[in-house]
C-alpha cells in the first residue's frame, strides 16, 4: 500500500504516541458530506451549500474531541476530468499510516426520497476498493422528505432489495445541526476505530460518463420543468381570470334573479289584487241575482187592477177594462 500523508495540525502532534483517529464521509458530489459534517463540530469549518451542488475538491480537515475530521471530494461529478484527481485525494484521506477510522457513506435523495443509482453504484464500487463490508460501512440518506425521516426499518427494506444491507440513518431535510449530529452518530459510533487498506482500483472513469449523460439529461428535465412552470403560471393566471369572470357573471345572475324575483312577487300581488276583486264581483253577482229572484217572486198587476200611488196631494188610480184602461188622477176635488 501507498500511504500519503497531509501536514498535521498541532493538535494532531501533540498526540503522536498512539494512533490517530480520522472520520470521514465518503459519497458522490453534491450529496450533503460538507453540511453534516459541520453539524458534527461546534462550529462551522467546511464550506458548503444549500443546492448540493459540487464544492469541495481537495481533502481539508479539522480536530474535535481528539478526532480529524476529513472532508473529501465526491467521487463521481459531471466533469469526467476531475474523476482522477478525486481518487487521488480519496487515497490521500484514506491511506494515512497509523490511522484509525469510522466512515459512514452519504446518499443524496431526490425528489420524493428516491435513491440514485450512481450513489448505489459508488457505494459497492468503494466497498470492492477499499475492502468494506457492509457492516463496517454504514449508510446516510441525507435530505429526506419529512415523512421518512426516522423511519429506519423502512428505509432499510427500501435499501435491501437494492443490494445494501448496511446499518441506515435517515437524515430529514432542514433538520436542524443537533439532530443531524445525533442521527449521523447513532450509526457510526457503534463502528469501531479500524484501519483501512486499498485492495483494487475503483471503476470510475466508466461511471463518470454515465454521469456526464444522466447531468445532460437532467439539464434537459430541468429545463423542461422550467417551461412547465412558466405554462402552469400562465394558466393559473387564466384561471384567476376566469374565475373573477365568474364571479363576475355570478354576481350578475343573482341580480337577474333578485329582479326576476321582484316581478314574480308583484305579479303575484297583483294575482292576488284582481282574485280579491274577482271574489267581490262574484259576491255581488249572486246579491243581484238573489234579489232578481226575490222580485220575481213577487205577485204581478194584471189589467183591471187599480194600483194606488200616493202623489201629489192625491191618490193616482188606474182604471181599466178588458181591453185597456186609462190613467185617473185624483185630487182634494176628485178626478180629473
Amino acid at each position: 500500500n501507498h500511504f500519503f500523508e497531509l501536514p498535521l495540525l498541532p493538535q494532531e502532534k501533540k498526540k503522536m504516541s498512539g494512533p490517530r483517529r480520522y472520520f470521514v464521509l465518503v459519497g458522490n458530489s453534491g450529496v450533503g458530506k460538507s453540511y453534516l459534517l459541520n453539524a458534527l463540530q461546534p462550529t462551522k469549518v467546511f464550506e458548503a451549500r444549500e443546492d448540493f451542488g459540487s464544492v469541495t475538491t481537495e481533502v481539508e480537515q479539522a480536530e474535535y474531541e481528539g478526532v480529524t475530521y476529513l472532508n473529501i471530494p465526491g467521487l463521481l461529478e459531471a466533469d469526467p476530468t476531475n474523476i482522477a484527481r478525486n481518487k487521488r485525494e480519496l487515497d490521500l484521506a484514506m491511506l494515512r499510516r497509523n490511522g484509525e477510522y469510522r466512515m459512514g457513506f452519504v446518499f443524496g435523495l431526490g425528489n420524493g426520497g428516491r435513491v440514485d443509482a450512481k450513489d448505489i453504484t459508488a457505494y459497492k464500487e468503494f466497498c470492492r476498493g477499499y475492502a468494506q463490508s457492509p457492516e463496517q460501512l454504514p449508510v446516510i440518506l441525507n435530505n429526506a422528505p419529512p415523512a421518512m425521516a426516522g423511519k429506519l426499518e423502512q428505509a432499510q427494506a427500501y435499501l435491501r432489495p437494492l443490494g445494501i444491507t448496511a446499518p441506515t440513518a435517515v437524515v430529514a431535510h432542514d433538520a436542524p445541526p443537533e439532530a443531524i449530529a445525533a442521527t449521523v452518530r447513532s450509526v457510526t459510533e457503534k463502528l469501531p476505530w479500524r484501519g483501512v487498506s486499498k485492495v483494487a482500483e475503483m471503476n470510475l472513469d466508466a461511471m463518470s460518463e454515465e454521469v456526464r449523460k444522466a447531468t445532460v439529461e437532467l439539464q434537459h428535465a430541468r429545463a423542461a420543468v422550467e417551461r412547465a412552470q412558466k405554462e402552469s403560471a400562465a394558466l393559473r393566471q387564466e384561471v384567476q381570470q376566469l374565475q373573477g369572470q365568474q364571479s363576475s357573471h355570478q354576481q350578475t345572475i343573482r341580480s337577474l334573479q333578485y329582479q326576476q324575483q321582484s316581478a314574480v312577487d308583484q305579479h303575484r300581488r297583483e294575482m292576488d289584487n284582481y282574485e280579491s276583486k274577482i271574489s267581490r264581483l262574484e259576491r255581488e253577482l249572486g246579491d243581484a241575482r238573489r234579489e232578481a229572484a226575490a222580485a220575481s217572486s213577487r205577485p204581478m198587476l194584471m189589467p183591471g187592477h187599480a194600483m194606488h200611488v200616493m202623489g201629489y196631494g192625491g191618490p193616482i188610480g188606474m182604471m181599466g177594462g178588458p181591453f185597456g184602461g186609462r190613467v185617473v188622477m185624483g185630487g182634494p176635488f176628485g178626478p180629473f
